[in-house]
């Protein structure tokens, strides 16, 4: 299913550079365009063809006075098809409020993405230059930018906790699409399409005459001189037709992205919050570029110790975003870099430690070393 929509929305909706995953694209992007689409399909119906068609009383002879009645009897079946733009705003509003919460977290990952995957047709040493200046923005911003905590134990609103919010929101927003379309069509949506799927097996056809009946009755009131009458005309709702099979299509694509939302959002909180398979993913980066027969115990060590106290949560989500809005190779390359940047850090902090040595009781220790050669 991951494949698919990877291929779907990088065929349709290609915009550069991304931060967000492809079951987010999906959701502000693919949902968004195809409830538009409904919409606009469904107005078209019923403001430019023929909606409804009433048979009009033999009093009724002016064309005027029967397409009085249509409208009349149209608006009386409450067709109010602003319904599916409104379920698209809707799965707008996570992705503006994830806009939002990624430039409050001071993690600017569209840059990073986009400058890793503008290198994809230089040269290895332009390259390499290029990741260099995105390693060393990456370790300004995970230097200054994060908060000390350890996984998942974060009191400020991060670049990841804003991610999952975002992935939240699109699942619980779904629960709420389904109550709202519960209570316009006065049925329960969530058995709606189970209830299709059962008639079609059982008599091999489905027509769903309850909440889109094709006949319906509809009273009129007319003043003629100081008396109402009510006439009861019988009206053939055409476009039911299509809203039947409109809100069947939105049935299935409603639990799909449920089920795919739901397992994104496990997915990503697994991967971040389990060290091992964090610890799993960076050494398949580490390994492309540090050999058995090169790497040392030490190397080792300062890749867990760079996973726990260097990157944590933030530092690796967002480098899971770069693998999933580029290729493995730049990934590699850009992990290359961060690990040659956060090695040189350690260097540094080395050299200040032994040049202004250690205070202990108040004295240093290269003061102490100073006297004893006295």
């Amino acid at each position: 299913i991951g494949s698919v929509f990877s291929a779907l929305s990088a065929a349709v909706f290609d915009r550069g550079a991304r931060d967000d995953d492809t079951v987010d694209r999906v959701n502000h992007m693919v949902m968004y365009g195809l409830l538009v689409f409904l919409g606009v399909a469904s107005g078209t119906r019923q403001y430019v063809g023929s909606a409804i068609y009433c048979w009009s009383p033999a009093e009724f002879t002016e064309k005027i006075h029967r397409r009085y009645i249509h409208h009349y009897c149209l608006g009386q079946q409450n067709v109010q098809l602003a319904l599916f733009l409104f379920l698209a705003v809707l799965f707008r509003v996570p992705q503006l409020l994830w806009k939002q919460l990624n430039k409050a977290s001071d993690a600017n990952m569209q840059l990073i993405v986009g400058m890793t995957t503008d290198t994809v047709f230089m040269d290895q040493n332009t390259r390499d230059e290029q990741l260099r200046r995105v390693a060393e923005y990456f370790h300004r911003w995970i230097t200054t930018g994060t908060p000390s905590s350890r996984f998942l134990h974060c009191y400020y609103f991060t670049v990841l906790r804003a991610f999952c919010c975002n992935v939240y929101l699109y699942t619980s927003t779904l629960y709420f699409r389904f109550f709202i379309i519960s209570a316009f069509l006065k049925t329960n949506f969530w058995k709606f399409g189970f209830h299709a799927m059962t008639s079609y097996i059982r008599s091999g056809q489905w027509e769903d005459e309850y909440n889109f009946p094709r006949v319906t009755h509809c009273d009129v009131k007319i003043r003629q001189l100081e008396n109402v009458h009510t006439y009861t005309v019988q009206c053939v709702l055409a476009i039911n037709l299509f809203l039947e099979k409109m809100f069947l299509l939105l049935w299935f694509c409603l639990m799909l992205m449920l089920f795919v939302n739901a397992i994104s959002f496990v997915k990503w909180l697994f991967l971040l919050a389990n060290e091992s398979r964090s610890i799993l993913f960076l050494w398949k980066f580490f390994g492309s570029f540090l050999s058995s027969r090169h790497t040392t115990f030490d190397d080792r060590r300062k890749c867990l110790v760079m996973l726990r106290r260097y990157l944590k949560a933030d530092g690796l989500f967002v480098i899971q975003m770069v693998s999933v809005n580029t290729t493995d190779m730049l990934t590699i390359d850009l992990v290359r870099q961060i690990w040659l940047r956060y090695k040189t850090s350690c260097e540094e902090g080395s050299m200040m430690i032994s040049r202004d040595g250690i205070k202990l009781n108040g004295h240093s220790v290269s003061n102490l070393n100073d006297s004893d050669d006295e």
